[in-house]
């Protein structure tokens, strides 16, 4: 049976670090149904910027979601989403009675958003998380090998780590050791 898990691209780089994340837990042949609502806020007339209803209610129903960084303005502009989606559903630390919501905590870089530069590691961490969250012990732990190897090889550096790797160049190989894993194979990141 499938988990069912809310995902929030977010913004800025959001939306591509998150399919990085996707794409390695797919590898890992975990059965995970997600839920993708809408990452833009909706803002009113008066410029102030609310929270999606659609986001509250997809992770009441699914107790769980994947969330990519989204922007906020720094001491002026709109409320937090952050901050409204954890009082909303009563979160602390993101984790609450009844819901869990595992996220990148950074910036959503919106200077490199769409040019495959983004660094997909704070992500792809939450999400082992999240599988450690719904019991997937064995493919979160490959994960995190596969993240460890690829930090001791030191070949897949993205640029904010001094390299010119894409973020499609550092998923990969840790695509490929999810895919071992599922396989039955030995996991070599």
């Amino acid at each position: 049976m499938a988990h069912l898990v809310t995902l929030i691209p977010g913004d800025g780089i959001g939306p591509e670090v998150a399919a990085a994340a996707r794409r390695i837990l797919a590898g890992t042949g975990v059965a995970i149904e997600w839920e993708e609502v809408r990452s833009e806020p909706v803002t009113e007339r008066r410029g102030h910027r609310y929270i999606q209803a659609d986001w509250l209610e997809s992770v009441r129903r699914n107790r769980v979601a994947l969330k990519g960084p989204t922007t906020t303005p720094i001491a002026e502009g709109h409320r937090s989403l952050n901050v409204t989606l954890r009082q909303e559903l009563e979160l602390y630390a993101n984790l609450g009675h009844e819901y869990a919501v595992f996220e990148a905590v950074h910036g959503s870089a919106p200077d490199i958003a769409g040019q495959d530069k983004a660094n997909p590691t704070a992500i792809t961490l939450s999400a082992v998380l999240l599988l450690e969250h719904l019991g997937e012990v064995a493919a979160a732990r490959t994960v995190r090998a596969a993240l460890k190897s690829i930090y001791r090889q030191g070949r897949h550096r993205t640029p904010d780590l001094g390299g010119t790797t894409s973020t499609a160049e550092f998923t990969a190989p840790a695509v490929t050791a999810g895919e071992q894993m599922a396989a039955g194979k030995p996991v070599r990141a």
